[in-house]
């Protein structure tokens, strides 16, 4: 096992555990948990940043994937449609 000395103490310590540790998920923190889906029929008024899809929706939010990058001052309009449902969903962030 890897070795390396604290500068406070004169005896070696690990820098890793003996055996792995188990990493659980995080607690839900949403109000409204998503829901899974793979959309990809969206469109933006932001033509320099291409929609890929949308993989999870709630009301407060959704998981989008698209091509390039974002700045925190970029702004993305959407437009989709949920399916089997004819009424069109706009989104701005």
């Amino acid at each position: 096992m890897y070795k390396e000395y604290n500068s406070m103490q004169d005896e070696p310590f690990s820098s890793f555990p003996s055996k792995p540790e188990k990493i659980l998920p995080a607690a839900e923190k949403r109000k409204i948990p998503r829901t899974v889906c793979l959309l990809t029929d969206i469109s933006s008024k932001n033509k320099s940043i291409p929609i890929v899809s949308i993989e999870n929706i709630s009301p407060e939010g959704c998981l989008l994937n698209f091509k390039g990058e974002l700045c925190s001052n970029d702004r993305i309009d959407l437009e989709f449609w949920l399916p089997d449902d004819p009424r069109k969903i706009e989104a701005t962030g």
